[in-house]
C-alpha cells in the first residue's frame, strides 16, 4: 500500500503534534484464492468503534447513481464485437485531503509483537467507508465529463455503459473497438484511472499490439461468465459440503462425478445449488 501511494507513515512529530480530528480504524485481510490479481485483499472496518465514535456514523451512503445492469448488459448485446475493460483499484485512485487521511489512521508493526507498532493513514478512498462507491462513481462521471470535447465517444461510455468498476460496451468492427479502448485509457489517465486489462471478443491477436488484452478462455462480466473467443455466457454452479476456516472451504469443490455424495442434511443454499447444477448438467 505504501509502495502504491495508498498509504503513508506518519511520524512521530505528526502522531504527537497533529491537531485536528483523529480516528483508527482496524484492518484484516480476506483471502480470496480463486483471485489471479488479489487473493489477498486488506480491509479497514470503518464501522468499529473507536473512542466512542464510528465513522460511518457520520456519513450518508448517498444517492444510487449507478447506471442500471440490466440496460448496460443488454448494450453490451447490442453489436457483433463486446468490450469489457475492469478498472485497477478504482477507489485507490481517489485520494483523501489531509484531515480525511488524519481519520483513517491504523496500526502496523510488521508482526513483530515485541516492538510497538508504526502509525500510518491512508490516503485514498477506502472500500468500508459507506459513501466509498457513490464518490467513486462520481469521481469517474466527473473525469468522463471533463474531457468529453476531447473524447466524446469514450466518455459516452463511461457515463452510459460503466457499472462500478467495469466498462462494458460494443461496437461493429475491430478498428472501432481499437480506438475506444484506447481513447478510454487516455481519458481515465486524466482522472488518475488505469485499465487493467481489456476483454474483447475473438482470440488474442497482434491487431491489439499495445494494448493490455486478457487471453483468458473465461472472464467475468458483472457476475456472469463470459467466454470471449466464442461470444458465449455460461454459468456455474459450485458445491462444497465441507466446513469453512476463516471463510474458506476445507476441501475442494465437487466434481460432477461426485455430484451423488450428497449430505442427508443440507443448509437452504446447499439445497439451491445441488437443485441449479443438476438442473445445468446436461
Amino acid at each position: 500500500m505504501v509502495n502504491r501511494n495508498v498509504a503513508r507513515k506518519l511520524s512521530d512529530y505528526e502522531v504527537r503534534n497533529y491537531e485536528g480530528p483523529i480516528h483508527y480504524l482496524p484492518h484484516h485481510e480476506v483471502l480470496k484464492p480463486d483471485s489471479k490479481s488479489t487473493p489477498i485483499r486488506i480491509v479497514f472496518n470503518s464501522s468499529s468503534t473507536y473512542m466512542g465514535h464510528v465513522i460511518n456514523d457520520y456519513w450518508a451512503k448517498g444517492p444510487n447513481v449507478l447506471n442500471d445492469m440490466l440496460v448496460v448488459l443488454l448494450r453490451f448485446r447490442q453489436n457483433r464485437i463486446g468490450i469489457a475493460g475492469d478498472i485497477s483499484k478504482m477507489y485507490n485512485a481517489i485520494k483523501l485531503s489531509v484531515p480525511d487521511q488524519h481519520t483513517h489512521r491504523f496500526l502496523w508493526r510488521d508482526l513483530d509483537a515485541s516492538r510497538k507498532p508504526d502509525h500510518y493513514v491512508l490516503k485514498t478512498v477506502t472500500f468500508g467507508d459507506r459513501p466509498s462507491g457513490t464518490i467513486a462513481t462520481v469521481a469517474l462521471g466527473m473525469t468522463a465529463e471533463m474531457s468529453k470535447d476531447i473524447y466524446p465517444e469514450a466518455a459516452e461510455i463511461i457515463l452510459r455503459n460503466s457499472y462500478v468498476d467495469d466498462i462494458i460496451n460494443s461496437v461493429d468492427n475491430n478498428d472501432q473497438a481499437r480506438k475506444v479502448m484506447e481513447d478510454t485509457e487516455k481519458l481515465l489517465a486524466k482522472g488518475g484511472f488505469t485499465i487493467k486489462h481489456w476483454i474483447v471478443t475473438g482470440k488474442q491477436s497482434d491487431q491489439w499490439n499495445g494494448l493490455h488484452i486478457s487471453n483468458e478462455p473465461k472472464e467475468k462480466i458483472l457476475g456472469m461468465i463470459w467466454q470471449p473467443r466464442d461470444d458465449m455466457f455460461t454459468f456455474q454452479a459450485k458445491i462444497n459440503f465441507s466446513s469453512k476456516r476463516r471463510g474458506i472451504h476445507i476441501d475442494k469443490d465437487l466434481q460432477q462425478t461426485q455430484i451423488d455424495d450428497i449430505p442427508l442434511i443440507l443448509t437452504r443454499e446447499e439445497w439451491f445449488l445441488v437443485k441449479l447444477r443438476a438442473f445445468m448438467i446436461p
